[in-house]
């Protein structure tokens, strides 16, 4: 087997055969396939792009679930906005 990594954004059938991979390690625990949905902010500062976050949020029969999953998976602060707070208000 001969595995490689790559740095790329996933297709389409990539991401639909990961969804797939949770939703089956899921049912092997008893736990029924939750429907996802994803989210992104941005924060400005004068419209100047100063941060950004993006994150799954998980649905159980149409309702968001009693814990929110929101996994932050990028961070960018210029000089001036690092340490105010943005990682927390994102």
């Amino acid at each position: 087997m001969a595995i490689t990594f790559e740095f790329r954004d996933m297709t389409e059938s990539e991401y639909k055969r990961e969804l797939e991979a949770f939703d089956e390690h899921g049912a092997a625990f008893g736990n029924p396939p939750d429907a996802q949905e994803r989210s992104g902010y941005v924060a400005t500062d004068n419209g100047k792009f100063v941060g950004c976050s993006s994150g799954l949020a998980q649905k159980h029969g149409g309702q968001y679930g009693k814990y929110l999953l929101f996994v932050k998976f990028e961070k960018f602060y210029p000089s001036g906005h690092a340490k105010v707070g943005l990682v927390n208000r994102i």
